[in-house]
């Protein structure tokens, strides 16, 4: 659901990256990433410049991959502030409280509109070969992921 002339829910009408990585997306999930060109997602992020979107991305792999990234980091930062209050309990975790903290962030998210455009476009990236999500994941540098990954393996 967007604003009148079409600007994704959540981004500010200066914020051209934001709004380019919100409707890529929206579409991405709908249709698929190879059916969608960046003529639509130019458009659909109200954005008259053609060039807008190889300006901020330099290409469609890139930009699912800022896609990916904007996302993981919210719900990374949701998960570190759940690892901070688990760890100020005494004594370690159990691994029922810690897979609580590592995917509890993206529960929360699939109760919302965007957290339900992120998981289509995500069933869209996973069944894409050109894209390998966990190694984009795990191989970033994510507090919440490692913190909760070194939790599991000690």
């Amino acid at each position: 659901m967007g604003t009148k002339n079409g600007t994704p829910p959540g981004a500010q009408r200066g914020d051209t990256r934001t709004r380019l990585i919100l409707a890529a997306e929206r579409l991405f999930g709908e249709r698929g990433i190879h059916a969608v060109t960046l003529k639509e997602i130019n458009a659909a992020a109200g954005q008259r410049n053609e060039s807008a979107l190889h300006y901020h991305f330099g290409s469609k792999h890139a930009l699912v991959e800022a896609i990916l990234l904007y996302r993981v980091r919210m719900v990374d930062a949701r998960r570190v502030e759940l690892l901070d209050a688990l760890l100020e309990c005494a004594g370690k975790p159990g691994l029922r409280a810690i897979v609580h903290v590592a995917f509890g962030p993206m529960i929360e998210l699939l109760e919302t509109q965007e957290g339900v455009r992120f998981v289509r476009f995500l069933a869209q990236v996973l069944n894409d070969p050109d894209f390998d999500l966990p190694s984009l994941v795990l191989g970033s540098d994510f507090e919440g992921i490692a913190r909760t990954n070194a939790l599991v393996v000690s």
